[in-house]
């Protein structure tokens, strides 16, 4: 929890500079969204508790807010807030049972600027870290009853990028970047069971069908992102 607390204070006071910082001459503040693709792991979660009864979770769009501050001699500073969201499903008798997974991350990183052409193009490259806040939502329904578990977490990641940026007006830039998140959410905690109160608190398990243990359910981050990004510099 203080973690959490010093890395939410992290990323207010990066878009609090940011805005201040964007009425100091020399400085380049840019405010923006963008829109993509992720695909993280979720190893354990496929491997050993939807296969073979569900597909597996794979990638899926993620969209989200960014803000940067650019320094003169090339550095930038970025925060970056988004949402991604997947979900498996299958026909049971009667009704339906799914997986659905969703995340949000809170980004705060550091970018290198190259001009490839002047005035035109950029090329970038940099690291950050990621607060990635994680939900696990079981659901099955079927007629004249419904069974809902949900399971949340979170962790502090790596990651590393490389972009473009081309500068198609004075004020406005159109970006295109790839990332490769590192980490895992360990463990989640369940937060609500409506068949089950006796359940809430606990840290959901998992039984592996290698050795039969009951073993808390992970959620594997690690993978690659592919995102398109537009920026309007103040």
């Amino acid at each position: 929890m203080q973690k959490r607390r010093i890395f939410l204070v992290l990323i207010i006071s990066a878009y609090a500079f940011s805005v201040f910082g964007g009425t100091v001459p020399g400085l380049d503040f840019s405010l923006g969204g963008y829109f993509g693709t992720y695909g993280p792991s979720l190893k354990i979660l496929n491997e050993q508790v939807l296969t073979p009864d569900f597909s597996e979770i794979g990638a899926n769009a993620t969209f989200g807010g960014q803000s940067r501050l650019g320094l003169p001699i090339g550095l930038s500073f970025y925060t970056r807030v988004g949402y991604w969201k997947s979900e498996t499903k299958r026909n049971v008798t009667n009704g339906t049972e799914s997986y659905t997974i969703s995340l949000t991350p809170l980004t705060l990183g550091i970018d290198y600027k190259v001009p490839l052409v002047p005035l035109v193009l950029k090329g970038y490259g940099g690291v950050g870290l990621n607060e990635i806040f994680g939900g696990l939502k079981k659901e099955k329904q079927v007629i004249g009853d419904y069974e809902m578990q949900k399971a949340t977490g979170s962790a502090t990641c790596f990651l590393m990028r490389l972009g473009l940026e081309l500068v198609s007006l004075p004020e406005i830039s159109l970006g295109i970047e790839g990332d490769y998140t590192f980490g895992k959410i360990s463990s989640l905690t369940i937060k609500e069971d409506n068949k089950d109160l006796s359940e809430i608190g606990k840290i959901l398990e998992y039984r592996n069908r290698y050795t039969g243990q009951s073993l808390p359910l992970p959620l594997e981050l690690s993978g690659p992102s592919l995102r398109f990004s537009l920026y309007y510099h103040f």
